[in-house]
């Protein structure tokens, strides 16, 4: 059993020592299985995103700033990956076969017991997709390697008593198909070389780029001979096998392949999947036709990576008129449009996407209206005032309204005139994202409107922080003025400050330094920032002070990462620091030079006979062991 902690793992990943990363996966492998099943409720393709978020840990280490806080990471990750899959954006394996040892292939099931094991399968992922998300991920946790609630709480987060009572939900909600789940739980479990086949795949990982697309490259120099052996190992377990034949048969153009390689779009796989969003089935003789004929047949679930294949060829006028026909359909029976239909007809015939978007916006749901104008805005094609207007009139929600009085804008004076003509209307549902667009004329009808939505308590504080950004970032000094005259008057100053410091407004530095010494947490961060950004080494003083405070602990984190940033510029401030009487000052200061890489021999000696133990804990600071002592990781102030 390895004593060693998270952070001094990582540290010796980083350091080269990459036989230690193998020792983190077989820390965590069956939480963060756990979590995968918990996300997306199949045991196999669970599998599958852990390896995959194993491989991405390990890529991207060294942006982990905080190394004792490697379970809450690696678990984001999972999270990410496994959202990708559910989302059918479906990754590809990093490294291909040419690269990994061969694995024994498992013997493939009775025809009667593989109907059993898929009706078993069915009825696990059904039940578990009755629990929400939550409740899900802690039977997983629960069930996967028998984790009490006090290590599920500590991977998660959370309370044992949350643990507890999400377990005790999600085993309500099981009933009778607990015993079923808890079998394949058992069964499904990670196998004992996993951490082995991971730290094989990390050691072919650095050649894994180049020599991966030599392998397929030698495969389609053999030509009509190697065709046979691929098209066999279309049918192999391992992803990346299925995925270097694919490619190789597509680069021989072999119709022989045209089957298989349909087979695999229709089975969803995910080797498949990667060839056809490449476009280089294509070159496989019969395969533009039938592509052209299953997008006619509307199978909906193959559109969009047929779609994406189909997006290769440019100038054919067939595919362009099935493309329109699906949407036609799509429209006609009132249906999601595929994800990337339009978008791959802006590419290959501009004057059709043009026309299909007003269409759209006229005629679509709701999701139609919105990818319509989302991708006028985004390849600069302007619909008619009538289309949009037509849109508008369909729309109840705020937001999507707003969007589309960006486009009535654009459309010039005539759309300019028909916002004004709404700011007159009754209907706050009209008035408000009308003046949202016309903020960006700096109207002043729209000013006014807008200033009563983010003062008092509104109905909808989300609209109402919609409208403090547009202000700010639209109406400048106008803005900063009213503001500070009516600063108690505005639903939220956290929200206020955050506007002023993502928009950049100018000339606000006497509003937000009142706020840094006046507000809550959040608003002193925000004020932190746009302060910093701002004067530059001149909010040295103020940031100093927020270090020397220590709280809020939000705007002294933030102000230390303000200085950190400064870098050189800060340099003298620092020093200056080390001297201080207040233990705070002095410990931040320790931590910057450290950072900086500036803290020398004799400031090290000097902070470590420091009085205060917090000084000299930084002074030897090392993330293996500030957890266990009961201080925070960055800071060194106790957790309490």
């Amino acid at each position: 059993m390895c004593d060693r902690t998270d952070a001094e793992l990582v540290e010796a990943v980083l350091s080269g020592e990459r036989e230690a990363f193998g020792l983190l996966v077989r820390r965590y492998q069956d939480y963060a299985y756990g979590t995968a099943i918990g996300l997306v409720s199949d045991f196999d393709l669970a599998r599958d995103v852990v390896q995959e978020a194993f491989l991405a840990a390990y890529s991207n280490l060294s942006k982990l700033k905080a190394p004792e806080r490697f379970p809450g990471w690696l678990r984001g990750i999972v999270r990410n990956m496994a959202f990708r899959a559910v989302r059918e954006l479906k990754r590809v394996r990093k490294i291909a076969e040419a690269m990994a040892p061969v694995e024994p292939v498992a013997p493939m099931p009775s025809p009667d017991e593989a109907a059993e094991i898929a009706e078993q399968r069915e009825i696990v992922q059904t039940t578990l997709e009755r629990l929400n998300e939550k409740n899900r991920e802690a039977v997983s946790l629960y069930y996967v390697d028998g984790f009490s609630y006090e290590q599920i709480a500590g991977f998660l987060g959370v309370t044992e008593a949350t643990v507890q009572g999400r377990l005790q939900r999600g085993r309500a909600r099981l009933r009778k198909e607990l015993k079923v789940v808890e079998d394949t739980f058992k069964r499904k479990k990670l196998p004992d070389d996993f951490p082995d086949r991971i730290q094989r795949l990390l050691e072919a990982s650095a050649e894994r780029g180049a020599e991966h697309e030599e392998a397929i490259e030698r495969l389609a120099e053999l030509g009509e001979p190697a065709v046979q052996p691929l098209l066999q190992a279309l049918e192999d377990a391992r992803i990346p096998v299925r995925r270097a034949a694919a490619r190789a048969l597509c680069r021989i153009g072999d119709p022989r392949a045209l089957r298989p390689l349909l087979r695999l779009l229709f089975a969803d796989d995910w080797a498949g999947n990667d060839a056809f969003r490449s476009g280089e089935p294509l070159k496989v003789r019969g395969m533009r036709e039938a592509l052209v004929e299953i997008l006619r047949a509307e199978s909906n679930a193959s559109h969009p990576t047929v779609i994406r294949a189909l997006s290769q060829l440019a100038d054919d006028r067939e595919v362009i008129d099935v493309m329109e026909a699906v949407f036609q359909k799509a429209i006609q029976d009132g249906q999601p449009l595929p994800w990337n239909l339009l978008s791959t007809l802006c590419r290959l015939s501009p004057d059709t996407a043009q026309r299909l978007m007003g269409q759209a916006l006229v005629e679509g749901t709701g999701q139609a209206r919105r990818y319509a104008y989302w991708l006028a805005r985004s390849y600069g094609w302007m619909p008619s005032l009538r289309d949009l207007l037509c849109a508008w009139e369909r729309q109840t929600g705020w937001r999507d309204r707003a969007e589309i009085a960006r486009l009535i804008l654009a459309t010039g004076s005539e759309g300019k005139g028909t916002l004004a003509e709404m700011l007159d209307s009754a209907e706050s549902e009209t008035r408000g994202p009308a003046a949202t667009a016309l903020a960006r004329v700096r109207d002043g009808r729209a000013f006014e409107i807008l200033k009563p939505d983010v003062t008092g308590e509104p109905e909808d504080s989300t609209w109402a922080r919609f409208a403090l950004r547009t202000l700010a970032a639209h109406y400048g000094s106008d803005f900063v003025e009213w503001a500070s005259a009516h600063r108690d008057d505005i639903f939220d100053l956290s929200a206020l400050a955050w506007a002023i410091a993502d928009g950049r407004t100018e000339g606000a530095e006497d509003l937000m330094m009142r706020l840094l010494r006046s507000s809550g947490p959040n608003a002193r961060m925000a004020a932190a920032r746009y302060l910093s950004r701002r004067q530059g080494e001149k909010a040295l003083p103020e940031l100093r002070r927020l270090l020397r405070e220590g709280k809020p602990r939000k705007a002294a984190q933030e102000a230390f990462w303000q200085v950190h940033r400064l870098g050189d510029a800060a340099l003298g401030t620092v020093l200056e620091m080390l001297e201080s009487e207040h233990w705070t000052e002095r410990k931040a200061a320790v931590c910057l030079l450290r950072r900086w890489g500036k803290l020398t021999s004799e400031q090290k000696q000097r902070a470590e006979e420091d009085p205060h133990l917090t000084v000299r804990h930084a002074a030897h600071w090392h993330p293996g062991n500030v957890r266990a002592k009961g201080y925070h990781p960055v800071w060194g102030h106790r957790s309490d």
